[in-house]
């Protein structure tokens, strides 16, 4: 076996999710010639992508028997955490889709050299490279949390405030996105005083914006228990923490929030004028994702397809796929009130398994209880009574006491 041939068997066996021919070669000089060889031992696997691949059986044997050289594994372990920190900013950005994309291809790799990582001396890099990931994870459904769970133990032994801080932060965004809300904000309140720790002469502005962002999040899940009170008072806050370190971007969104608030309250003009102040700052930030929250709030309280539209397609081409299956939710809703009940079915089963993809209980709670919806005006009773009695299970679990109520109402008017 040529020296090529090792590394290049030694490299996926470190690897799960196989790897592409574009980022083995830039590993391993010679690579074309030695997956040839390899491939003709029946070593390797090479798929009709050119992505090269060992059965798990090989790897586990390659690992102990040909191990890669220290500096060959840091090599692989920059390569895909490198791949996290310049991709995993752009996820929600203008080429967000084309990002997401290729992170959801080589996330088993970068999660699998990332932990890697963990364990090696330039583990700050490692840990920030995670950070990185935040939309990633958030806005894809893809990934768990205990990559970044784990990067928080590591900060915390290392004595690293503001990095245990961001973990902390970052892994209750993760949460609370995935529906897990209690979970969430027990981490965004164990963070805020640990960002107060961190040395304010080098952190000084990245601890105030993780303080105010954890705050947001709090707002954020009072938001959806219906403490609208604490809701706004959390919001508010961080907006003033916002202003204070500069951020006009974090301002928006909490002006957004902040219009949710008053959706929330019945107070339509109020919200509307918090949406669209939100939205103009957006587009004069040039940020297509805050701009696209907006759009989607006004296109619902306009009752506008066209609105809702122009939401869905932002929402794909920065890959968030939690905002574009929301947009095809409203869709639904819009279309269920002109009772276009086929295309109201549509759109409700299309957005339903991109939110459970994504971990939005209340959303897929949502579709299901538009589809009982659309089954009572067909007058299917039966199917009805199923999609209400699945919904009602969910917003249970989110503890959205007022769309469990309304479903109740819907089952005991079938019972009667």
């Amino acid at each position: 076996m040529t020296e090529a041939a090792r590394k290049l068997l030694s490299i996926l066996a470190r690897l799960p999710g196989g790897a592409s021919q574009a980022d083995l070669a830039r590993l391993v000089p010679g690579e074309a010639e030695a997956a040839g060889r390899l491939t003709t031992l029946g070593l390797i696997h090479v798929d009709e992508f050119s992505r090269r691949s060992a059965h798990p059986f090989i790897r586990e044997y390659v690992s102990t028997a040909l191990p890669l050289q220290p500096e060959e594994l840091s090599r692989v372990i920059a390569h895909y955490g490198g791949l996290a920190a310049l991709f995993g900013p752009r996820v929600g950005g203008t080429k967000g889709a084309e990002a997401l994309e290729l992170l959801r291809v080589e996330l088993e790799n970068i999660e699998a050299m990332l932990l890697e990582g963990l364990q090696r001396a330039e583990v700050q890099v490692v840990i920030d490279q995670i950070l990185d990931l935040n939309n990633f994870w958030r806005f894809s459904g893809y990934g768990s949390s205990h990559v970044v769970a784990k990067a928080r133990t590591v900060a915390q032994k290392r004595g690293d405030r503001l990095r245990e801080a961001l973990c902390l932060q970052v892994e209750g965004q993760i949460l609370l996105e995935r529906s897990s809300h209690r979970e969430a904000e027990a981490l965004f309140r164990k963070a805020l005083p640990v960002f107060k720790q961190a040395d304010p002469e080098l952190s000084e502005k990245r601890s105030t914006l993780g303080y105010a962002r954890c705050i947001r999040g709090i707002g954020s899940i009072a938001l959806d228990g219906q403490r609208l009170d604490e809701a706004e008072s959390s919001f508010q806050q961080a907006l003033h923490l916002f202003e204070k370190v500069g951020s006009p971007l974090s301002e928006g969104n909490c002006i957004h929030c902040l219009g949710k608030v008053g959706l929330e309250r019945g107070l339509l003009q109020e919200a509307r004028l918090k949406f669209v102040e939100a939205k103009h700052l957006f587009e004069r930030l040039e940020d297509r994702l805050g701009r696209a929250y907006c759009l989607r709030n006004l296109g619902e309280l306009d009752a506008s397809p066209a609105l809702l539209e122009e939401a869905r397609t932002l929402f794909s081409e920065v890959g968030n796929l939690r905002g574009q299956a929301h947009s095809i939710r409203c869709l639904g809703n819009l279309a269920l009130k002109r009772s276009a009940l086929d295309d109201a079915q549509a759109l409700y089963e299309q957005a339903r398994p991109l939110l459970k993809r994504v971990g939005s209980l209340r959303g897929e709670a949502n579709c299901l209880m538009g589809l009982g919806n659309v089954a009572l005006q067909r007058s299917q009773p039966e199917i009805a009574r199923v999609h209400f009695e699945e919904a009602s299970q969910l917003f249970e679990r989110v503890e959205d006491k007022r769309s469990l109520a309304q479903c109740e109402r819907h089952l005991e008017t079938l019972r009667s």
